[in-house]
């Protein structure tokens, strides 16, 4: 029997992992961040645009981009999600994409936020918004990336 070696890196898409894949930018006048919240199938081109959980939104998820899209590429570039796992981000990011200070909040659930492309430790409590899990901080820079089902806050 040949020896086998198992890697984490996919033939598709070498270098991103097992958890993480490259999807096309849907709207060529957005720019993704690291740091930011997307949803596939959205946007001019059916790509990653900012994923929100207001009712125009959705509340839908792929994951956290983990590269910033490139521009002058195929329609509005691509960008780099991962969907699940350890996900390390310096405090400075976390803050700026999400409007934290001093990165994520240790033992904090965080939802998406009904501003797209952002998470928040609260949930939303709007009538007609989505709340959809997005997973548990460990410390000041690493998330629990775990999308969780979306579901709409109804009137009794």
């Amino acid at each position: 029997m040949a020896d086998m070696s198992v890697t984490s890196q996919s033939p598709a898409s070498p270098g991103l992992g097992f958890n993480k894949f490259r999807m096309g930018v849907g709207d060529p006048d957005i720019s993704i961040d690291i740091g930011q919240v997307v949803v596939g199938g959205g946007g001019e081109f059916g790509g990653a645009i900012y994923a929100g959980a207001a009712a125009a939104q959705g509340g839908n998820v792929s994951g956290i981009a983990t590269s910033a899209s490139e521009r002058g590429g195929f329609r509005g570039g691509h960008v780099d999600v991962q969907f699940v796992g350890l996900l390390d981000l310096p405090t400075a990011v976390w803050d700026a994409r999400h409007g934290f200070s001093g990165g994520l909040t240790p033992d904090a659930v965080y939802y998406l936020s009904e501003t797209p492309g952002r998470i928040t430790a609260t949930a939303p409590v709007t009538l007609g918004s989505f709340v959809t899990p997005i997973g548990f901080a460990l410390n000041a820079t690493t998330l629990q990336l775990q999308p969780g089902v979306a579901f709409l806050l109804e009137s009794p």
